[in-house]
């Protein structure tokens, strides 16, 4: 692929050339857990101490979160910069300004280090095992999977927002 031109475009966030991937891979992390979030100042940060509780559980583990703020207006790039701060998890904090989660992961994607990759709603809380699980399954895998687990609400205000909406009940733990 050396000599076709690249094209670039001028965003705020960072663009990695495929050339820069071999290169940056050749000691990547591990893991590379993703979380795109917008106007969530008020949750993002319970989401982030669920993951590092995780990544802490799965310990010893070469890991990175990624986390994009994806065009917020309400003090989210705060939090995260805030949260990023006193925690001792390595955090990658993005600013991707066209609005919508594809967006955002795509732009997480790009300047995520990891060969693996977990995806992390920004309402979700995830297991502290979840981790641990997931590296026991990738190192089972002799080709290129893709798997899911199982998600469980983490936004009781959110369900309770939803159900007197929608008239549905969800049930939670």
């Amino acid at each position: 692929m050396t000599g076709i031109p690249r094209r670039r475009r001028n965003t705020r966030h960072q663009r990695i050339d495929l050339a820069d991937v071999a290169t940056k891979r050749v000691n990547p992390v591990k893991l590379s857990v993703i979380v795109p979030t917008r106007n969530r100042a008020h949750a993002v940060t319970l989401c982030l101490d669920s993951i590092a509780a995780a990544i802490v559980r799965a310990s010893p583990l070469d890991a990175e979160i990624v986390v994009v703020d994806n065009g917020s207006t309400d003090g989210t790039s705060t939090a995260i910069t805030g949260w990023a701060n006193a925690n001792d998890v390595a955090v990658n904090c993005l600013f991707e300004p066209r609005v919508g989660k594809s967006a955002a992961l795509n732009c997480a994607m790009r300047a995520a280090q990891g060969n693996l990759f977990a995806f992390m709603d920004d309402d979700c809380r995830m297991h502290e095992e979840h981790l641990n699980d997931a590296l026991r399954h990738d190192a089972a895998d002799n080709e290129l999977v893709l798997r899911s687990g199982r998600v469980e609400l983490g936004d009781d205000d959110w369900c309770r927002r939803l159900e007197s909406h929608t008239g549905l009940r969800y049930y939670h733990r």
